[in-house]
């Protein structure tokens, strides 16, 4: 981190906030020397060179208030999950996310992963990772920095309203839609109809042409008169109109 960090913490008006960012990726072949006092300027030249900004679902820093999180699960740090779950948290408790990339420079320096058993594939892949996951609620729940509301920039704050935010935003919302609709159809085939009409009723926002969906009206009608009553209904109809 270069002296833009608490700078950037300095402006942030919130009293309780997230604040977190993209780092810079470079390969370094030699200990960078920091006593010189234009060390920064080098290492940003050497960033504007040969270095490459990291996609958006790596997160490297968190700047947050004190007890924003009541409770944390007992993630493995260092593997995959923990941090994109920090902001799916922060989002939920109504806490402004505040992405910081376009004025905190972080660098990190590219490296294999030979010192973990089972290299990157263990550390992307393996059972920590797995765990990881599983305890923050499956990939719904891994937000990345375009999942951040507000955007900090060498200016000011502002909200996140730029491209990439809105996609994420417009992505986000048909995912969380089709989440819930896939959740409704396997508490269905489960036999609970009451928790499968839940869903549907929770991904109306997110696609109201629910409404005209003859299965899922099915399923809806069968939760609010039962299921021995909806089946007397369609033998009925059966019976008058046939099949």
């Amino acid at each position: 981190l270069m002296s833009d960090f608490l700078a950037a913490v300095r402006r942030i008006p919130f009293r309780r906030f997230l604040m977190v960012g993209r780092r810079w990726d470079v390969d370094l072949a030699e200990p960078w020397d920091f006593r010189p006092p234009d060390w920064e300027r080098r290492l940003q030249a050497l960033l504007h060179e040969r270095g490459q900004i990291h996609p958006p679902a790596g997160i490297d820093y968190f700047v947050f208030s004190r007890g924003l999180w009541p409770d944390l699960p007992p993630f493995a740090l260092g593997r995959t999950a923990w941090d994109n779950w920090l902001i799916d948290r922060a989002r939920s408790l109504k806490a402004p996310v505040i992405d910081a990339t376009p004025c905190i420079t972080a660098v990190h320096q590219n490296h294999d992963y030979a010192h973990f058993p089972g290299g990157e594939a263990g550390v992307w892949k393996g059972e920590e990772a797995r765990r990881n996951l599983e305890m923050a609620g499956g990939y719904i729940h891994l937000y990345t920095t375009l999942d951040a509301n507000w955007l900090l920039t060498p200016r000011r704050l502002v909200p996140a309203w730029t491209k990439e935010h809105l996609l994420r935003r417009w992505e986000r919302y048909r995912l969380m839609g089709e989440t819930l609709i896939a959740l409704g159809f396997d508490a269905y085939r489960e036999g609970q109809p009451r928790q499968a009409a839940r869903c549907f009723i929770r991904a109306l926002p997110y696609r109201p042409l629910l409404w005209s969906n003859r299965g899922i009206l099915s399923i809806l009608a069968e939760a609010l008169v039962g299921s021995r009553r909806m089946s007397r209904l369609r033998s009925w109809r059966r019976r008058l109109f046939g099949p």
